[in-house]
């Protein structure tokens, strides 16, 4: 079972990489704290939702289930 609690903002400079470990908090059977998310590379304010996190999830952790919590 995964465990996933999204942060509300995160903040970041142009270029620089993202992870899962930045946008949420994660109990999984293994680390999935450093899973490269899809980062624009131009300025604004971007959106990732659960179901772009629970895609990443289930390609790393095949058959495991996700449950989101919180707002």
């Amino acid at each position: 079972m995964i465990y996933c609690q999204l942060n509300g903002r995160v903040r970041l400079d142009i270029g620089q990489a993202l992870t899962l470990g930045q946008v949420a908090r994660i109990i999984a059977p293994d680390s999935a704290d450093h899973l490269p998310l899809f980062c624009p590379d131009k300025p604004g304010v971007w959106r990732i939702t659960p179901i772009d996190i629970a895609a990443i999830l289930e390609k790393s952790f095949p058959g495991e289930p996700v449950t989101f919590l919180g707002a």
